[in-house]
């Protein structure tokens, strides 16, 4: 008999099959996850008393926004709410249009923080809501659950939007990269107070829930963005970005190096050399003419196939190692704010010709001379090799 392809003979589970019917068996709620009896009134004033401190203390936050971008576009609130309530995006959406659901995370015991974006232009509307449980107005069931699974509002803050660990969030002076995630259709309101503050923003990538983008900012230019203009759901430590450098126009890399070289301190007494053996050092870049002599450039043989410097790339590796014997991470060292400090200098000798066709492959010796060269041009410099 022949088998489809869907169709194993050899497997059989109907033998193991039992049929039983279908029952649903509810989840246990302990006494502690009993939903509260509310009093209208009460509960309703309280959460207007904290609403209304909330948005004002918020605004205060927001004041170098408004100096800055003339008006705030919304504000980051933190939601207390009981730990079994199920905040749902769909909620937002359908029940308080243009309110945002940012992040939850696990609050104190029984309760969860909720994280939301409220736009100016539907702070009244959440008012509204509140005013209207408390006056015991009848409002949908969906509406009347959430207003009595809440317990209070504070300020929203940048702690509440990292979600790497928070050893690792910037210092309230730090100018550095931040990984910005961001909810899509917020992205032509943050864009243009990013603009607005001068800031430096990396190429966004689109996903249909996120965008996500590199910002070079200090804490409190993302404090500006986040609490008063919205849409930011997470902040993350931004990684090693040399593609932002790279796609940089000539004149844009000039003045980044020129900051870092301006940063970059030598004490006068260093006289540690570390000595490559490569290709040559072209010491004509400027992050590199500062800690390498003319004179302390050499060559093991001589002719047009043995110059001290080396070639463009991809032939340049001489150079590029002597950038990260000084720098270690280029891109890192770019993107920082404070000093850098080096303790050595450089030496090169060159032992690899400009022409892959060299008769001479013997490199034992051309090694162990490219190192007697360095040493007898100035014996009583310290080198490391």
């Amino acid at each position: 008999m022949a088998h489809t392809p869907d169709q194993q003979p050899h497997l059989n589970v109907q033998i193991f099959g039992e049929k039983k019917i279908y029952g649903y068996k509810s989840r246990e709620i302990k006494s502690s996850q009993k939903w509260p009896v509310r009093n209208y009134k009460e509960h309703g004033d309280k959460l207007k008393k904290s609403f209304n401190y909330a948005i004002s203390k918020t605004i205060k936050q927001s004041s170098k926004l408004l100096s800055v971008l003339g008006t705030a576009y919304g504000y980051i609130l933190q939601i207390e709410c009981l730990s079994y309530f199920d905040f749902k995006l769909e909620f937002f959406e359908n029940e308080i249009p243009g309110v945002q659901l940012l992040s939850v995370t696990p609050g104190k015991d029984g309760y969860q923080l909720a994280s939301i974006f409220i736009p100016s232009d539907a702070e009244d509307v959440f008012r509204q809501l509140i005013n209207s449980y408390s006056e015991n107005i009848s409002i949908s069931k969906a509406k009347t659950k959430f207003i009595e699974g809440m317990e209070s509002f504070e300020p929203g803050t940048l702690s509440q939007l990292w979600t790497d660990s928070p050893e690792q969030m910037p210092t309230e002076n730090q100018l550095t990269w931040w990984e910005v995630w961001i909810l899509p259709d917020s992205y032509q309101s943050l864009t243009t107070a990013i603009q607005r503050l001068s800031l430096t923003q990396g190429k966004p990538v689109f996903f249909p829930d996120r965008t996500i983008f590199n910002l070079f900012a200090t804490f409190d230019d993302m404090q500006i963005l986040c609490l008063g203009v919205g849409g930011v759901a997470e902040l993350r430590q931004a990684g090693n970005i040399p593609s932002f450098f790279m796609d940089l126009s000539p004149t844009e890399q000039q003045e980044w190096a020129q900051d870092l070289l301006d940063r970059t301190q030598s004490p006068e007494s260093t006289r540690s050399h570390v000595c490559l053996l490569d290709t040559g050092v072209n010491r004509g870049h400027r992050l590199l003419a500062p800690f390498l002599n003319v004179p302390d450039c050499h060559s093991f043989g001589s002719g047009p196939l043995w110059p001290t410097s080396d070639n463009l790339p991809p032939a340049a590796h001489g150079t590029l190692m002597a950038g990260v014997t000084l720098y270690g991470d280029l891109a890192d060292a770019l993107a920082s704010s404070g000093p850098i400090t080096i303790n050595h200098r450089l030496e090169s000798v060159r032992i690899l010709p400009t022409s892959n066709n060299s008769a001479e492959k013997d490199y034992g010796p051309i090694t162990s001379g490219g190192v007697a060269l360095a040493e007898a041009s100035n014996p009583p410099q310290g080198r490391m090799g």
